[in-house]
């Protein structure tokens, strides 16, 4: 059997995977002030909108 053949079905197969799995982490590090919902606020430190706490 043709080695090329099975490489390639896997690679096209693994695509899709890798593309919804790159794009999760990604858009949360475009996030911003302004891009926080109510009630959350922007944190430097994990760059990302979290959930205010009244004290």
């Amino acid at each position: 059997m043709n080695l090329k053949t099975p490489l390639a079905a896997l690679a096209l197969m693994l695509l899709p995977a890798m593309a919804i799995a790159e794009g999760c982490g990604f858009q949360h590090m475009n996030e911003t002030a302004s891009q926080c919902p109510d009630g959350h606020a922007y944190d430097k430190t994990s760059g990302a909108c979290v959930k205010q706490t009244t004290s």
